[in-house]
């Protein structure tokens, strides 16, 4: 397989072949609040929909796995509502911790890890066997979302084009 990326954001593929396939990874999660900052683009945001694992040492109470509601918001026992949307893990561990030190415990301990990615939905279209929105959980890549599309439809030629935003 020979290809030439282009440079910019938006990656070609050129190949023997005249058919597309153009998968976006749009990153619907900004709709959610789950924006990577200008700073760091590598740096995972929570969004709606991701599941957390909360460790709290001294409250065994808070030591669960929790999703993320779709107003971006955790809803603990012992604490209610905490916003954590566009927060990093460490982050929201880290308000988490402040929160129950200003109001349950004198030391709080706590750490939290994201265990399933999904406030960041993908679109597949073009020339796949199912197009449409994909959301995957945890870690994949190009292959994973073609393959959730039912791979490669038949008879399309060979170039693919990847478009994709800098946010994500």
């Amino acid at each position: 397989m020979r290809g030439r990326p282009t440079g910019g954001r938006l990656g070609v593929l050129r190949q023997a072949g005249t058919a597309t396939v153009v998968a976006l990874a749009m990153g619907l999660g900004a709709l959610a609040g789950a924006q990577a900052p200008a700073e760091d683009p590598l740096v995972y945001r929570l969004g709606a929909k991701d599941l957390v694992d909360i460790q709290v040492v001294e409250e065994p109470r808070l030591t669960i796995e929790q999703r993320v509601t779709d107003s971006g918001s955790l809803i603990l026992p012992l604490v209610g509502e905490l916003r954590v949307a566009g927060l990093t893990a460490t982050e929201a561990a880290a308000l988490l911790a402040e929160r129950l030190e200003a109001s349950f415990l004198q030391r709080a301990t706590v750490t939290m890890r994201v265990t399933e990615f999904r406030s960041r939905p993908i679109s597949v279209i073009g020339a796949v066997r199912r197009p449409g929105t994909l959301e995957l959980s945890g870690r994949w890549d190009l292959l994973n979302a073609l393959t959730d599309a039912g791979g490669l439809a038949e008879g399309h030629g060979e170039v693919v084009h990847i478009l994709r935003r800098a946010s994500n």
